[in-house]
């Protein structure tokens, strides 16, 4: 019987060698902080068109699939139902050098812990408000994504995962908005932004052009009655080259 009298130090040590690292686990079990349940992101999507967590605070932990500043979207798992679109213009990754030098916004890679609060704004599962519990890893590979054909997007389920379209031709420029359309023979798909990690266009020096065909990562989000592809990356298939205008030259006089 413990006589509870005793401070826990002088308990401790009239224990033998046998007892004494059950109560010391004991001991760190009862003073150790609490650590938030994470909830898979397929159970905050709900594998339905409102999350059954709505306007309820969880953690969640991912890895970053496509990056956009204050924005950015976190997948768990491949596939259907196994991502979220972040709303975290607050989080910051603290400087890790000789990684990098200076405080930055999570990447491409980064692998976090977050508790935000759930929303669902204009069809789109949110975390939003979200704070940094753990940066756990950086620069991991980032998956392919599902291939889908175009008419294949416009399904909840893949609404905030990473999708590609593979054979795609572009049929309008970006406007203003940085829209624009490709199709692959199957419908057309309306994609959202140019190539994130080319930001140059080394690759496609004017960017995507009417004839251009691509293969296109990004992630599924909704705008309106529709999905569209949040563009992160483009692999140029090939490129329109414009036809060169002929000039007849006559030589003369032209010998017999």
């Amino acid at each position: 019987m413990v006589n509870s009298s005793l401070p826990i130090h002088n308990y401790i040590a009239t224990m033998n060698m046998q007892t004494l690292p059950l109560v010391v686990a004991a001991f760190l079990m009862l003073t150790a902080p609490a650590r938030s349940q994470i909830t898979p992101l397929i159970e905050v999507q709900g594998q339905t068109d409102v999350s059954p967590f709505e306007g309820q605070q969880i953690t969640v932990s991912g890895k970053v699939t496509e990056f956009f500043g204050d924005t950015w979207y976190l997948q768990d798992d491949y596939g259907a139902w196994n991502g979220i679109y972040v709303v975290g213009p607050d989080v910051v990754i603290n400087s890790n050098p000789p990684y990098w030098s200076g405080d930055r916004q999570p990447e491409v890679g980064d692998v976090l812990t977050l508790t935000g609060n759930v929303a669902e704004v204009d069809g789109n599962t949110q975390l939003i408000d979200p704070v940094l519990d753990e940066f756990v890893d950086f620069w991991n590979a980032t998956p392919m994504g599902v291939w889908l054909m175009a008419d294949q997007f416009q399904d909840e389920s893949y609404e905030g995962t990473r999708v590609r379209i593979d054979n795609a031709t572009v049929v309008t420029a970006p406007d203003a908005n940085g829209m624009w359309v490709v199709t692959d023979g199957t419908a057309e798909l309306a994609c959202w932004g140019l190539d994130t990690d080319d930001p140059s266009n080394n690759e496609d020096p004017d960017g995507p052009t009417p004839g251009d065909v691509y293969k296109v990562y990004g992630s599924l989000h909704q705008m309106g009655e529709s999905y569209v592809l949040h563009v992160g990356d483009i692999d140029v298939l090939s490129l329109d080259v414009p036809a060169i205008e002929s000039t007849a030259v006559q030589v003369w006089p032209n010998p017999a």
